[in-house]
């Protein structure tokens, strides 16, 4: 059976439109367990062996979508992972139906000046 997803208000727990949705358990590690209540932001919230976070209320720089696993010759193979994984310094950012200040969003990453010129001059200006 699909697993609920905690935050208030949430309506992506209808499995009917999106039947395969990650979810992920709440950290082992105390000092981070608690700051994903925090940014859940539930006064009555009880945690228990079953509360989730849907992947939805992550930035995308927290979701792990791809591993690289080394060859015999030093180079990487790059391979899309099935069953998806959180960074370390995850924390949940985005709530939609709670109030704005509440949510998280994070800035872009920065670019180098190199990598600039080289997407200018493949864009062709």
């Amino acid at each position: 059976m699909p697993r609920s997803c905690c935050v208030f208000g949430c309506k992506s727990n209808n499995y009917k439109d999106d039947p395969i949705v990650a979810t992920f358990s709440f950290p082992n590690d105390e000092t981070k367990r608690k700051l994903w209540v925090r940014s859940i932001n539930r006064a009555d919230f009880q945690l228990s062996s079953s509360s989730v976070l849907r992947i939805k209320h992550f930035d995308e720089k927290f979701i792990v979508r791809e591993g690289k696993f080394p060859c015999k010759d030093g180079s990487f193979i790059t391979v899309l992972r099935h069953k998806l994984e959180l960074t370390e310094d995850a924390y949940p950012t985005t709530l939609e139906n709670q109030l704005k200040y509440l949510s998280k969003y994070l800035p872009r990453n920065r670019t180098t000046p190199s990598e600039r010129r080289k997407r200018l001059k493949i864009q062709g200006t």
